[in-house]
């Protein structure tokens, strides 16, 4: 069995013998030959039409090694599915100014409402409050937000507030601008930074809702990890109580 591993699973790790317990191929990555992504090999990946020839590679380096900076904001979009992988080049201009349009239709919700409105309108008044007080504090030592009268904090305070009308359900709920904010930083664009977070909350959604079912999931499965492939290191935790691996709530909340 050597270079393959077994398949973990929720109720702890399985061991060889155990019903259930499957074992896969090991294959080795050569991390040290691997770096980042970068545009003379991001431009050879698509076709005359600009049509990406093999999403899975991306995938794949993404995971390996990264995207160099002058590939992230193209790449990032294709990865949170914001560009279909078979979509042209032409298709894509299309598709970026169609959603420019829809962000400005949300973005008006908002804007158009009256003092008149807002003082009948606490929901809309305390969500606001919240997206002004973590817009303040996202992270200050980036030159985009350092400026407390900005248009850095300007933009993401209007993409958090835009998706509260986006996402009624949901809203706005904190630790949201520290996973917005990097991809305004990315994408340099307040479009394209929302229909991102947009895209990236659809997939982490379940860690915001109030009965925090999705974290408790993720914490049960990194405990389970733990667990299995580290047991010293679960062994001491659990002597101290903590076990339960609550001090990683925020890690992986934020990602």
């Amino acid at each position: 069995l050597e270079g393959r591993a077994p398949r973990m699973s929720l109720e702890g790790p399985l061991k060889f013998g155990d019903e259930g317990c499957v074992f896969v191929e090991y294959e080795p990555v050569p991390w040290e030959k691997t770096g980042p992504l970068g545009p003379d090999e991001w431009r050879c990946l698509f076709d005359k039409d600009g049509r990406l020839q093999n999403f899975d590679a991306i995938r794949r380096r993404a995971f390996y090694g990264g995207f160099s900076p002058a590939v992230r904001r193209e790449g990032w979009k294709y990865l949170l599915g914001c560009y279909p992988p078979g979509s042209t080049r032409k298709e894509r201009e299309q598709l970026l100014a169609a959603k420019g349009r829809e962000y400005e239709n949300y973005r008006r919700q908002w804007e158009s409402i009256t003092l008149e409105q807002e003082a009948r309108f606490s929901k809309f008044r305390e969500r606001r409050h919240r997206i002004e007080k973590d817009v303040i504090r996202t992270d200050r030592t980036n030159a985009m937000f350092a400026d407390e009268e900005g248009e850095g904090l300007r933009r993401l305070n209007n993409i958090l507030l835009t998706y509260s009308f986006y996402n009624f359900d949901l809203s706005y709920c904190q630790g949201m601008n520290e996973l917005a904010a990097p991809l305004l930083v990315v994408m340099e664009d307040e479009v394209e930074a929302f229909w991102c977070f947009q895209k990236l909350m659809d997939i982490t959604e379940p860690n915001f809702h109030k009965d925090s079912n999705g974290m408790h999931t993720q914490l049960q499965l990194l405990r389970h990890l733990c667990q299995g492939l580290e047991p010293e290191l679960y062994s001491y935790l659990e002597a101290r109580e903590c076990s339960n691996l609550y001090f990683c709530f925020r890690w992986l909340l934020i990602l």
